[in-house]
């Protein structure tokens, strides 16, 4: 869903127990202090996780500071068409189940603002909430349609 690549800027944000920036040839990584793996991150390499998508979907929504010429989450836009992918692939069912995990990792995290914020957008898609916080173009569309 939400792909795990090097940013514009040739960044790799991760979040490990401290802040320390590593610069290798061609690729940065940027690791912000933050929490550990839970229950449902997929394991990469011995203690490396990926973060779920319910979890990598709400740290996308908090709050990002410009640096570098980047933020290091992705644009509400963005994160808004990903939600509709998994609308499309899955239907409403698969997207309520995603709102339901990420309404538990919220709490664990204390990401509440950043769950606050999806459930609407996720409302919105689904036509069970007002439309007017969705900003990208294809999610209003959906919306749109989904009131039809």
């Amino acid at each position: 869903m939400i792909e795990y690549t090097i940013s514009p800027e040739s960044n790799i944000y991760l979040t490990t127990s401290q802040n320390r920036v590593v610069k290798w040839p061609g690729v940065t990584l940027k690791f912000t202090k933050g929490y550990g793996p839970l229950e449902n991150d997929n394991p990469l390499y011995k203690n490396i996780y990926v973060t779920s998508q319910e979890r990598t979907f709400l740290e996308n929504l908090s709050p990002s500071r410009l640096t570098g010429g980047e933020l290091k989450t992705l644009s509400v836009e963005i994160i808004e068409e990903k939600l509709l992918l998994l609308l499309n692939k899955g239907g409403e069912k698969k997207l309520n189940e995603f709102r339901d995990k990420a309404r538990e990792i919220s709490e664990l995290l204390r990401l509440n603002k950043e769950f606050d914020l999806l459930n609407k957008k996720i409302g919105a898609l689904l036509s069970t909430k007002p439309t007017k916080i969705l900003t990208s173009a294809a999610a209003k569309a959906q919306s749109y349609r989904r009131t039809l």
